[in-house]
């Protein structure tokens, strides 16, 4: 088996269910999550939305069959 992994192997499985709904309660109130997670998270938001454009806050991840 490989061991070598890629920087981003934390965003599969369980731990994209657990960003997301991190991500989720940082759109709702950014105090909520960590400085590193929000930090984390402006800069994803920057590249999803290059423009400006304010990001869905209304996401309903629970009607997902992941």
């Amino acid at each position: 088996m490989d061991s070598h992994h890629s920087e981003d192997d934390f965003l599969s499985g369980a731990n994209a269910i657990f960003i997301a709904e991190l991500q989720q309660r940082w759109r709702l109130n950014p105090d909520q999550v960590s400085p590193e997670w929000a930090a984390w998270f402006e800069q994803l938001d920057a590249i999803e939305h290059p423009s400006g454009a304010s990001a869905v806050t209304n996401l309903d991840w629970g009607g997902l069959d992941w």
